[in-house]
């Protein structure tokens, strides 16, 4: 019985393979969460051989960066973590890029060890790295799963559509939320940061950037926009000092940060649909 299911198992396990590799769909591709889906992004660039002109590495504010229509990039900004575990990534990709576009806004937070341990793990990295049926976009329970559920976000969307007394208590509710979230970031952005934690930020990053220069790859930074309240306060402020006295301007390449007035977040952080739209555009423009 154990020797028939293993046999069943290896089978089943081939056969899928081969349907990932020579027979799937373009869009049999899919994450169920965010910690899956900075896995994915990261799976990509580590095993494609398709050599990329631009990388975006950041947080989850520059992961609404969209750069579908910019060639040969690809953002590698993962939701929740640090800058740094992106740079990581790209530190060991096959290829390193022509340049490295590195968002600033966050670079005072660490990296994560868990997610490190999870994409780089000897045991399955190589194996992934061959088989394309191990990676995390093509689970199939993801990918059947994601799709079944967009089809009834889209049913509900068209048939069950939201009264009006329901749409303007939603109204209400998300600028209840979005108030909250801004005080929360009011108090963090607050602080004036630690300055041996500023000290031992920057110098990992300037080791990064000096591994990408040493190697031919150029390092632009760039800030995001957020909320007008928030980009004068200590702690945007040390960073954004620190970064011209280590990263002067005449020796490091910048994308100017646009007036904050002019953009929408949700949370004070995160640029809304329409602002993240305006600002892909602007940033694809200065690229």
């Amino acid at each position: 019985m154990v020797k028939k299911a293993i046999i069943t198992g290896v089978v089943l396990f081939a056969l899928y393979s081969v349907f990932v590799v020579k027979l799937r769909p373009w869009w049999w591709r899919a994450s169920q969460h965010q910690w899956q889906d900075n896995i994915v992004q990261a799976q990509y660039v580590l095993y494609t051989d398709q050599p990329f002109t631009n990388i975006i590495v950041g947080s989850s504010l520059s992961r609404r960066i969209a750069v579908d229509s910019a060639n040969e990039t690809y953002n590698t900004s993962f939701s929740g973590l640090s800058v740094f575990d992106g740079l990581n990534v790209v530190t060991r990709t096959p290829h390193l890029p022509k340049r490295v576009y590195i968002e600033t806004n966050f670079v005072l937070r660490d990296s994560s060890k868990d997610f490190s341990g999870s994409v780089f793990s000897p045991v399955l990295f190589y194996p992934r790295k061959v088989l394309f049926s191990l990676r995390e976009q093509n689970q199939p329970i993801a990918v059947v799963g994601t799709h079944l559920y967009n089809h009834v976000q889209d049913w509900a969307a068209i048939h069950l559509k939201p009264t009006a007394q329901k749409s303007a208590a939603a109204a209400d509710n998300s600028k209840s939320i979005f108030e909250r979230n801004l005080a929360i970031h009011s108090k963090t952005y607050a602080e004036t940061p630690a300055r041996e934690l500023v000290e031992e930020r920057f110098a990992l990053l300037q080791q990064y950037v000096s591994l990408l220069e040493a190697r031919g790859t150029q390092v632009v930074f760039f800030e995001l926009p957020v909320d007008k309240h928030l980009e004068n306060l200590p702690t945007a402020k040390v960073i954004r000092e620190t970064f011209a006295l280590k990263f002067p301007a005449d020796k490091y390449a910048y994308i100017p940060m646009p007036d904050t007035g002019s953009f929408e977040t949700t949370d004070g952080i995160h640029l809304n649909p329409e602002s993240a739209a305006r600002y892909s555009a602007y940033f694809k423009s200065r690229m």
